[in-house]
């Protein structure tokens, strides 16, 4: 597709926008989500808990919810619920309805011909704590799909647009607002200090829910579980939204040395998803890269394996051994846009080596203290997480026009 017919598709598209919002009034019980920009794993994260929790909550049994989704046929099962209806992403209806709903969240963004009234909330939840530099803040040259000015101008945009942006804690609040180059009366308006919805479950998830998921991927009940997280690298960019993921991991040895107690569960960033299929070692390596609940994961694993990933906050919630495996820890700091932390304030031993990654991997996995440190770490990033806090951004964001 043409530069000139992407320029008039938004066109037009702006154009219906408008027509329908000038036509349709506000609907105050409909809520509109998206995640992931609707692609194949939009059905997750801090809007899925909102949805969620709107479900199973008695007062907001008036309302009606829409998801949107590139494909909605594969996320069919929604429409079980009689109050939840699909829409493509893109289409006419989907411009309808952006139009028409009192809510719209999302944790990405939206298009940038989604112009909220001021009879609406466009709710940012996004996806995860940053210890990269994101949006405006970034420090390189570009993320490699985007340059850095349109990276600014992207995140400027959703700025302007958002009405509540979420952040997880206090320390990560001028991270968000420089990210989305908020003014300060913007900031003011604008941001919601809560934890993570979707980190709710991991302080009510029972022993059930750790058996139900081993057995649903055929995990041996005596085997210790090893999750593998990394994140993407800017600089392996293949083209258009796809990167490589470089194995850098010799699994043969890893079987040799941890094969008889361990398993490994390898899940790449969206981003990499099919750069990498992990064919050998059946029964010691699963690929769980299009596993569609994460957190399913993390009750399960004994230790997670990560490195520069967001993951590394969810996770510790559950305060569990990490290693953080940084082979690249020079090239990753100088290439990939910067970072808000220095990396010796994460809750895991750094490790450049798979010689040094194994013996670590042994040591936690036997002698693993929920130190000072890791302590500290949770107190810092993740003091706002708790059992509900898709319930406290409900009702700072939807209960006071009930």
């Amino acid at each position: 597709m043409s530069m000139i017919t992407k320029f008039r598709n938004r066109v037009e598209k702006r154009i219906a926008y408008l027509i329908f919002r000038l036509f349709y009034r506000q609907n105050t019980k409909l809520v509109f989500f998206e995640a992931y920009n609707g692609e194949e794993n939009g059905y997750s994260c801090n809007p899925k808990a909102i949805y969620e929790k709107m479900l199973q909550e008695e007062k907001y049994r008036d309302f009606h919810f829409v998801w949107s989704f590139w494909g909605p046929e594969k996320f069919h099962f929604l429409t079980q619920n009689p109050r939840t209806t699909l829409v493509k992403k893109g289409s006419y209806e989907y411009l309808k309805i952006c139009a028409k709903s009192a809510y719209l969240f999302t944790n990405t963004s939206l298009p940038s011909y989604i112009v909220p009234n001021r009879h609406q909330k466009l709710i940012y939840l996004w996806h995860g704590k940053p210890l990269k530099c994101i949006g405006c803040g970034i420090q390189g040259e570009g993320d490699g799909k985007r340059s850095k000015a349109k990276i600014n101008l992207d995140y400027k945009s959703s700025g302007r647009r958002l009405s509540i942006l979420l952040s997880p804690a206090p320390i990560f609040t001028d991270i968000m607002c420089d990210a989305y180059a908020l003014t300060p009366q913007k900031r003011k308006q604008a941001v919601l200090e809560m934890g993570y919805p979707r980190n709710d479950f991991l302080f009510y998830y029972t022993a059930d829910d750790v058996k139900r998921v081993k057995e649903k991927l055929k995990i041996p009940s005596e085997k210790k579980v090893i999750l593998y997280a990394p994140t993407w690298r800017p600089y392996n960019w293949l083209g258009g939204n796809h990167f490589q993921h470089k194995e850098v991991l010799d699994y043969t040895k890893l079987y040799q040395e941890l094969g008889k107690e361990c398993v490994i569960l390898c899940r790449l960033h969206h981003l990499e998803k099919g750069s990498v299929h992990y064919k050998e070692f059946e029964g010691f390596l699963y690929d769980v890269t299009d596993y569609p609940e994460v957190n399913e994961l993390y009750i399960i694993s004994d230790l997670m394996i990560s490195d520069y990933s967001g993951t590394i906050f969810d996770y510790a919630n559950l305060k569990r051994p990490i290693v953080l495996y940084m082979y690249d820890k020079e090239q990753y700091i100088h290439d990939a846009n910067g970072l808000n932390f220095p990396l010796e304030v994460l809750p895991g031993k750094i490790v450049e080596t798979q010689e040094e990654l194994t013996k670590a991997v042994e040591i936690e996995l036997e002698q693993f203290v929920y130190n000072k440190q890791y302590k500290t770490f949770n107190k810092t990033f993740n003091c706002l997480e708790g059992e509900n806090s898709a319930g406290k951004i409900l009702e700072a964001v939807i209960e006071e026009n009930i």
